[in-house]
């Protein structure tokens, strides 16, 4: 240290009334999710990630890496309103926090995860009996597992409830086969995901990026966002774009395999989680607010209720304001469900 500078106590510091502040608390915060978002590691595939991101705590729920993310830049955008003269720092930690959700560690795990885990007959008993629906124990995929290409839909099923035409077969065997089941496969593009699933990546993408440019207000989030999982599998959508795939999803009545979507989108395939679901919302009607948009309809079509405990507020540009969204409770009892394979 030089002389003439100073490092100011913080039990000197003090909070001038009617002035922008943050708490000791929040002020600690926002250190933690800066030093994050600037930490030096490599999400691209073969490389190393820091220690620093949690995905121990509630495992295996909260296996991905990425609600770190998410989670950080929520704490970023509230911080922002409440000291707007940081606007520029704030967007910088946000925006380096959400490029990583490109990149291999944030969507390894749709690409990788195929199908029925070909090792659930194997979970720690915890597992059957904690973490997955009651007589699902053996033939389920634990909490976690993408299950991407899973088919889940048993042929001929809208046929035998004169919901579609039959299709003869006036040969042996003369019916449908019980098996295999038929629908969603394998589909390696996180967004699109066979028309019904991945919410757990692409609802908290969007969220972080409809934060962004809520902080900024920077035009480069109209982008394209290019998405590489290797040299190979890569992607490329805008925000809009996501959101457009959200809203065309959460209204179909069923996938382009012929799965059934009474539920919603699945976050892994077969599951729906709450949670995840309204993350989605959340970040479509941030983005209604942000470009007069309307988009967030959508993810209420179903009768789920809108809490108004929370609310949002851009520190850029006209004022956005979003409203929590409280879901239904996921229940695995349809065409949805591994169990009819």
């Amino acid at each position: 240290m030089t002389a003439g500078q100073a490092v100011a106590n913080a039990a000197d510091t003090k909070v001038i009334a009617g002035y922008p502040s943050l708490s000791r608390e929040a002020a600690g915060a926002s250190k933690l999710v800066w030093r994050l978002a600037n930490i030096k590691d490599d999400w691209t595939k073969g490389g190393r990630i820091h220690d620093a991101w949690d995905r121990w705590t509630y495992w295996p729920y909260m296996a991905k890496v990425t609600y770190n993310l998410t989670f950080a830049v929520r704490m970023i955008a509230k911080f922002s309103q409440e000291i707007p003269a940081w606007r520029e720092i704030a967007a910088d930690a946000a925006e380096k926090l959400t490029d990583r959700m490109r990149y291999y560690v944030s969507w390894y795990d749709w690409v990788e995860q195929k199908g029925l885990d070909p090792k659930w007959a194997n979970y720690p008993y915890f597992y059957y009996a904690h973490t997955m629906p009651p007589g699902t124990g053996g033939w389920y995929n634990a909490p976690g597992y993408a299950g991407n290409g899973l088919a889940v839909t048993m042929p001929g099923l809208l046929a035998s409830l004169c919901l579609a035409p039959v299709e003869p077969n006036p040969v042996h065997p003369y019916t449908y086969r019980h098996c295999p089941p038929i629908g969603r496969e394998y589909d390696p593009d996180p967004i699109r995901a066979h028309g019904s699933s991945n919410m757990m990546y692409k609802g908290y993408y969007l969220e972080q990026l409809a934060n962004n440019m809520a902080i900024s207000g920077n035009k480069k989030w109209d982008e394209p966002l290019h998405l590489i999982y290797d040299d190979e599998i890569q992607f490329t959508y805008t925000a809009e774009q996501i959101s457009q795939v959200l809203t065309e999803q959460f209204i179909s009545p069923m996938d382009p395999g012929g799965s059934l979507m009474m539920f919603g989108i699945d976050c892994e395939v077969g599951k729906v989680f709450p949670l995840c679901v309204g993350v989605a919302g959340l970040g479509q009607r941030l983005m209604d607010r942000i470009k007069a948009s309307r988009s967030g309809w959508s993810s209420q079509r179903r009768g789920w209720p809108v809490a108004t405990n929370t609310r949002r507020t851009c520190t850029h540009g006209p004022r956005a304001t979003t409203t929590a969204i409280s879901m239904w409770q996921p229940t695995c009892r349809s065409t949805r469900c591994p169990a009819s394979g």
